[in-house]
């Protein structure tokens, strides 16, 4: 059975939060600009590793699915809940 993944959340000087995902090749540092909290931003890091885990499985494009990461990690909560139910 394989390992859930869940990125590293690290926060930054300034308060900020970021993201450490492994993504195709190598661990990726995505910023994540709308988390103000801890949970927040454990929540969106568990979300972009399970995203990347499974574009890596399903073959997708790299630089499409390095686009739709970042598109994740910076989206408000309410449009990617938002985006979620609809798909």
């Amino acid at each position: 059975m394989s390992k859930e993944a869940t990125g590293e959340v690290r926060q930054n000087g300034d308060g900020s939060f970021s993201a450490l995902v492994r993504t195709w090749t190598k661990r990726e540092t995505f910023r994540l600009p709308t988390c103000t909290s801890e949970p927040d931003a454990e929540a969106r890091s568990s979300l972009l590793a399970a995203v990347a885990k499974r574009f890596r499985v399903a073959g997708v494009n790299q630089a499409q699915g390095d686009v739709a990461l970042k598109i994740i990690a910076t989206a408000s909560a309410r449009a990617l809940r938002d985006a979620l139910t609809a798909a």
